[in-house]
């Protein structure tokens, strides 16, 4: 996982590709606003990078959490965030892997963003879990394989 990290802090611009992949954007956008309903919704954007989709439903009104392996993408994210004048409830350094840290009941929406590669064996080591839901929840996922690269 170091590998990685290093790879999103060193090599990568999460924010500039979603600049030049903008039908990406604006697709999930729409589904946001579909499928994403009700007010001032808790929402854990896991894997948001630098905080593009999490600063989109933070101006919708709900409370965001972001959670990312990337240091650098959190600080594009408050900085984003701070330029654009809103507030996520919290920006955290961390792995998709722990996502039983979070309380089932903490968060009513979640966003799950990046690649196959690393959220695949999270999913299937059982941490699919914490979406099991016993109330309305929802869940967007958007994963790039390897046949759709990052850049």
């Amino acid at each position: 996982m170091e590998e990685i990290e290093r790879w999103y802090d060193t090599e990568y611009d999460e924010w500039e590709r979603l600049v030049r992949h903008r039908i990406e954007y604006d697709i999930t956008r729409r589904y946001f606003d579909e499928y994403i309903t009700g007010e001032r919704l808790r929402v854990l954007d896991i894997g948001g990078g630098p905080g593009r989709y999490s600063i989109y439903l933070a101006e919708q009104g709900h409370e965001v959490t972001l959670l990312d392996l990337s240091k650098r993408h959190l600080e594009v994210a408050r900085t984003k965030a701070e330029e654009r004048g809103v507030t996520l409830k919290d920006y955290i350094h961390g792995n998709a892997g722990k996502l039983r840290i979070f309380s089932r009941a903490r968060f009513g929406s979640f966003h799950i963003g990046g690649h196959v590669r690393v959220h695949k064996r999270h999913m299937q080591a059982g941490h699919s879990d914490i979406f099991s839901a016993k109330t309305n929840r929802s869940v967007s996922v958007i994963f790039h394989s390897a046949a759709f690269p990052a850049g």
